[in-house]
């Protein structure tokens, strides 16, 4: 009995020894997507979209959604030297079954200039607003009012407040609102863009119509479109409001900076 007991311990000292190690190799894999898709990131930020393409496959080895999604967008806006539409509906499914809901958005766009089942694409847009995506719920309340799907059921699903019934008539602040801030203030870079409407698409996905603003700078012969959060009397309020965002918000390494800043490069251009 004493040896049986002597070689039980050891196999749950074993086993106890097996999961810790998978439980390390799981969150190392996780860093390493983590990096690989700021990798990318960045790479497509410079415009080197084949080197983007290399850190997000890499990524997207280790089931990291965003960098599925964002393939999906490379080869779907023809970045790639090998771009491919049905390599992009592939990427937005698998992230889109991952629970991103922004590649369901976009799986549902591709299947709309297609002409698909339209019942498949209410699936998609209904998934992907039930997933807080808000730029789905204004896609379905606009094909229910063209009559390409039928209307709503009375008990709508809302997000964050929000129904398919909102108005869909939403502004935007730009360069306009920034100029008229105080040039002493200070606020926070939250992300760059390279296209107008994913600035928008951000901004409708986090509802910041009322709380961000974005502007333009060129950079290398490209057009980034930068987002901004915020307008704070001095540089302590921003910080703190910097470490009040929601993760989503503050994931991509919001900087803070001052609103003559800002307001010297709208200026310039």
């Amino acid at each position: 009995m004493k040896l049986n007991s002597e070689m039980l311990k050891k196999t749950e000292s074993r086993r106890a020894t097996a999961c810790l190690v998978l439980v390390f190799l799981g969150l190392w894999s996780s860093v390493f997507a983590n990096d690989d898709y700021s990798n990318g990131l960045s790479a497509y930020i410079d415009g080197e979209f084949e080197v983007a393409q290399t850190h997000w496959l890499q990524a997207a080895e280790q089931d990291h959604y965003r960098a599925m999604f964002n393939l999906g967008l490379l080869h779907q806006q023809g970045k790639l030297l090998s771009s491919d539409p049905q390599k992009a509906r592939r990427w937005y499914e698998l992230a889109g079954r991952g629970g991103y809901a922004a590649a369901d958005f976009h799986h549902a766009n591709w299947l709309l200039e297609e002409r698909a089942e339209i019942e498949e694409v209410e699936k998609l847009l209904e998934r992907s607003f039930a997933n807080g995506y808000f730029p789905a719920g204004q896609k379905l309340s606009s094909l229910r009012a063209n009559g390409q799907l039928k209307p709503v059921r009375e008990a709508t699903v809302a997000v964050q407040g929000t129904s398919l019934n909102d108005d869909l008539a939403l502004s935007y602040l730009d360069e306009s609102w920034l100029s008229e801030r105080k040039a002493n203030a200070w606020t926070i870079q939250i992300l760059a863009f390279a296209e107008l409407t994913k600035v928008k698409e951000f901004i409708d996905t986090h509802r910041l119509h009322d709380r961000a603003a974005f502007f333009t700078e060129k950079s290398g012969g490209a057009t980034l479109y930068k987002l901004v959060y915020g307008e704070f009397a001095n540089k302590e309020e921003a910080d703190k409001a910097r470490a009040e965002l929601k993760p989503s918000l503050q994931e991509h390494g919001p900087w803070l900076r001052t609103i003559a800043s800002v307001q010297d490069v709208i200026n310039s251009q």
